[in-house]
């Protein structure tokens, strides 16, 4: 019975990420040797791609049976790094990729495996990869895969990537001395510059409003800064704390008539139509929206920094080969990239009456 199940378990998730993930597809590490699909990039489902998909079931239900455990067919000495990542983040690709490369570049020739917390129901086959020393690596592209990870106490190490506040986020005890089995790139957002360029579009505000997740450590981290920089710029932070869901709309109206602008700081349970929501609400209600995800600035939010995802995930790659060449993690400092771009709606700006200078215009990476 418990073959069957992980025919059954392993074929749907297969036939789920072939037909209706491509995006997620493109990114896989199901290379020739194990799937001879390597050009299967379809954008939208078509009956083509169904083919495809029809092709990959069956070859899932080999790799079943001869791989007595999961779906990864790893050859005789191969080791794996185990990447972890949130399928509907704007930066995966990038970030993945340029680890592929920077790992190919310091000559490393483990198996890099993409996976998703769900995929982790198979977990007698990751604890077989570990006992047989094959799982080396895992790495998480995300807070929120970082931390469950993390409280997994699994024996190989953790890398992450896209933390905000690692501290914070009670993946490290510092940057420069990480401890336990933890260590990565930290990707935090300059808050004040944040700032300073929302206030060259709108100057002399009196008030903002914060859209944020209490249960969200980093989030509450970004706030103390928020704080701080509104005793120093003078003015008012009204505080709309929201769970997810519904909680972000109704947070969001509480602070219509009270705020000059809202800021919604990003959070794992915070969904894009979540945030999509908060972005209606402001346009409605003459309300700029900032955000400290730039994936958000094509739907509305007003300006929004980011980073270069290339040199992040090359970063990345630093530091994984730092740990494959038998550096404890805990002894490997965090690295730190810096938000050297930024995202402009200026659709939005005109629309809500708001003056963006030329400099910005040149100065912006994109606009919309």
């Amino acid at each position: 019975m418990e073959f069957f199940r992980r025919v059954v378990v392993f074929t749907l998730s297969v036939f789920k990420l072939s037909v209706f993930k491509p995006s997620v597809f493109k990114l896989s590490v199901f290379t020739p040797s194990v799937f001879k699909l390597s050009v299967f990039k379809p954008s939208v489902f078509t009956p083509s791609a169904f083919k495809l998909s029809v092709l990959t079931l069956s070859v899932g239900l080999v790799l079943v049976v001869l791989s007595p455990r999961g779906a990864v067919a790893l050859e005789e000495g191969e080791r794996a790094i185990v990447v972890f990542a949130d399928e509907h983040s704007h930066y995966t690709n990038e970030i993945y990729h340029a680890l592929r490369e920077g790992l190919k570049e310091r000559g490393r020739q483990e198996r890099l495996i993409l996976a998703s917390l769900p995929g982790l129901e198979d977990r007698e086959f990751f604890a077989y990869l570990e006992s047989t020393h094959r799982f080396v690596l895992r790495v998480g592209l995300s807070s929120r895969l970082a931390r469950e990870l993390s409280s997994q106490h699994q024996q190989a190490p953790l890398l992450f990537v896209d933390v905000r506040d690692p501290v914070a986020d009670g993946l490290v005890d510092s940057l420069e001395r990480p401890g336990g089995n933890a260590t990565g790139v930290a990707t935090p957002i300059d808050l004040e510059r944040q700032l300073d360029l929302f206030l060259k579009i709108k100057p002399q505000i009196k008030a903002i409003g914060i859209v944020f997740d209490p249960g969200d450590r980093g989030a509450l981290s970004m706030l103390a800064r928020m704080d701080a920089l509104a005793r120093e710029r003078n003015f008012d932070v009204h505080k709309a704390p929201a769970f997810g869901g519904d909680d972000i709309q109704e947070a969001a109206i509480s602070l219509i008539g009270r705020v000059e602008a809202i800021y919604a700081i990003d959070s794992d349970n915070f969904r894009t139509e979540s945030v999509r929501q908060i972005l209606r609400i402001g346009t409605e209600n003459n309300l700029p929206v900032i955000t400290d995800s730039a994936r958000y600035v094509a739907d509305g939010a007003l300006i929004a920094l980011d980073f270069n995802y290339h040199v992040v995930g090359d970063s990345l790659a630093e530091l994984v080969t730092r740990a494959l060449k038998g550096e404890p993690v805990g002894t490997i400092p965090v690295m730190t990239i810096e938000s050297t771009v930024f995202d402009l709606n200026a659709t939005q700006a005109r629309a809500l009456g708001l003056y963006v200078s030329e400099t910005l215009h040149r100065q912006a990476r994109q606009i919309y």
